[in-house]
């Protein structure tokens, strides 16, 4: 039996809620389509226990009426999760603490079509693949999963390709 310390509330009937338990088992992150947060939840003897919300827009911004989240997954080393977000039509990074399970959100990688429904991280977990409504008959978009956490020695990316020193 599983029991959930937590009470779902939803944001309308097109709510929804996905989930990407993390590598190790002890950690599930669930990400909410309309409000655009991703809420943690400790796994321990049967027990979901919530211990962070974060939101998967970027800081100070509001979601607004074109704004969703879609699909969630956590990388196959359990450093990142991803969420997508259609409106922005971007993967949202979170950098995942691997003691505590905590999120820092990292940067937006855009998806590279309109409307990013699901995405997947190849089994390597060097390539993240993302699928829109509208490509326009393009194949899925590939990020290099990697290059969305910093180097060693250096700050986090701000965008597509920019790294702050």
């Amino acid at each position: 039996m599983l029991t959930v310390d937590y009470t779902w509330t939803s944001s309308g009937p097109d709510d929804m809620d996905v989930f990407a338990f993390a590598p190790d088992g002890h950690d599930l992150y669930v990400l909410n389509e309309m409000r655009i947060t991703v809420t943690a939840f400790k796994y321990a003897s049967g027990r979901l226990t919530e211990f962070q919300t974060v939101s998967a827009l970027p800081a100070a911004t509001a979601p607004t009426a074109a704004d969703s989240g879609a699909e969630i997954a956590v990388h196959p080393d359990g450093r990142h999760v991803y969420a997508s977000l259609r409106g922005p039509d971007s993967v949202a990074v979170f950098a995942r603490d691997l003691a505590t399970g905590r999120l820092e959100l990292v940067e937006h990688a855009a998806t590279g079509g309109h409307t990013p429904r699901s995405f997947a991280i190849d089994p390597t977990g060097r390539w993240l693949l993302a699928a829109s409504l509208r490509q326009a008959g393009r194949p899925p978009h590939r990020h290099p999963a990697g290059a969305c956490a910093p180097a060693e020695g250096q700050g986090p990316r701000r965008g597509p390709g920019k790294r702050e020193t």
